[in-house]
């Protein structure tokens, strides 16, 4: 079942008459809307990209991001706080 809070975003393309045909067809015949015949073929596409390159593709999302994503500031206070606490070992 789908979820139904899922955001969607709206997508357009330039297609060949002939496919927009083919994929209307496949959408009337398995009771679809054209969206999900199309969100299908690319998820498909999307995982046949992955196991023919060994890649994830979030995994590129993700190094993009903590490469984007602003560097932690660490206050000098604390390192000078850790250093000087004693290791405490539990019994």
């Amino acid at each position: 079942m789908k979820n139904l809070t899922e955001t969607k975003l709206r997508f357009t393309t330039i297609i060949q008459p002939s496919i927009l045909t083919k994929i209307k067809l496949i959408a009337y015949f398995t009771n679809n809307t054209i969206s999900d015949i199309v969100e299908i073929a690319l998820i498909d596409y999307l995982n046949n990209f992955e196991e023919q390159n060994n890649i994830k593709i979030d995994d590129l999302m993700n190094i993009k991001e903590n490469f984007n994503s602003k560097p932690t500031i660490v206050d000098e206070d604390d390192i000078i706080e850790e250093e000087l606490t004693p290791n405490r070992k539990s019994k």
